[in-house]
């Protein structure tokens, strides 16, 4: 005689000794806002912000700025999502961006810790252009949290 047992949460079914049992699992949800900080840089991260849209806080010692919209660049990698943002446009093209790596993060609760880079490039491109490496990346161990929270 087959024995079934139906499972109503999410939850796993282990056969052991000739007997059901079911352990109930969490039900995940991805995170929606990051808190970051590290190497003097301030992060705030809503990947779905008031309008729908995303927005993103940077601070350091020399500035204060938001992005909305946009002026969020947003590539999906293997490594997660890689967010971009121009803090400075320089002459000549010379800009410097400033890339988070946003990871995948599953919740089971309200938070969890998060653990990753951010990448600070600046474009040395001059009149008239040199020859050699033409952009300095400064990567920035970052770690803080990501939740459900919602702005």
């Amino acid at each position: 005689m087959k024995k079934a047992m139906l499972c109503l949460l999410p939850c796993v079914v282990i056969f052991n000794n000739g007997f059901f049992s079911a352990i109930a699992q969490p039900t995940l949800s991805p995170a929606t806002f990051y808190e970051l900080r590290g190497g003097g840089i301030e992060i705030k991260y809503f990947a779905t912000g008031i309008t729908g849209e995303p927005s993103l806080s940077y601070k350091d010692a020399n500035q204060a700025v938001t992005f909305n919209g946009d002026k969020i660049r947003t590539l999906h990698t293997e490594l997660g999502d890689l967010v971009s943002v121009t803090l400075m446009r320089g002459r000549e093209g010379g800009d410097t961006i400033f890339s988070l790596i946003i990871p995948r993060v599953d919740l089971a609760g309200e938070r969890a810790p998060v653990r990753t880079h951010g990448i600070t490039t600046k474009n040395k491109i001059g009149v008239p252009r040199v020859a050699g490496q033409q952009t300095k990346n400064t990567i920035t161990l970052l770690m803080g949290s990501g939740s459900l929270l919602q702005p």
